[in-house]
């Protein structure tokens, strides 16, 4: 729904933002909700993000902080990343996600990786998120915590444990 090309300083805060996803995807998913590319200085703080496909896709930025936010009934991965520098993502709350065929997507909450570039993201801080799927399908089947997910290509990850309840009732 929303598209951020070539620009800085944006900052979107205290919104709800709901999609048309009602449920799994396996022949017919949702759209996304932020597409932004090559984007200086982006914050994503205190909203309310819930039936999309994918989240947030964030590619070739820097200096993105992504805080507070509540993502829930998704088909696909909350959050998207590739060729990003200085990434915050930190008391964000995950859960109940809607799921996609595995054919689609591998669901997870958060996700970096270097598809369609040479660029790994770096400088990236991931903490104090709650990861809980109290309903829905299971994100990443046999899941681990995200924060320990962090891909041996990127140049640098630090991250403090996230909590992560898988299927937790």
């Amino acid at each position: 729904d929303i598209r951020i090309v070539d620009s800085s300083d944006i900052t979107i805060r205290n919104s709800q933002m709901v999609g048309e996803a009602s449920g799994f995807a396996n022949s017919r998913w949702a759209d996304d909700m932020l597409e932004a590319y090559n984007v200086r200085g982006l914050t994503f703080a205190n909203n309310d993000v819930s039936n999309y496909f994918f989240g947030l896709n964030i590619h070739r930025s820097a200096d993105v902080v992504v805080e507070g936010n509540n993502l829930h009934a998704i088909q696909g991965d909350g959050m998207r990343f590739s060729a990003d520098k200085g990434v915050t993502i930190e008391n964000n709350w995950f859960h109940d996600f809607l799921g996609s065929d595995g054919n689609i997507n591998h669901n997870d909450y958060v996700q970096f990786w270097t598809a369609g570039t040479n660029t790994p993201s770096t400088d990236i801080v991931i903490r104090g998120n709650l990861l809980a799927n109290t309903s829905g399908t299971e994100s990443q089947p046999g899941g681990r915590p995200f924060s320990a997910r962090c891909l041996a290509k990127m140049t640098s990850c630090r991250t403090r444990p996230s909590i992560f309840t898988p299927n937790a009732s």
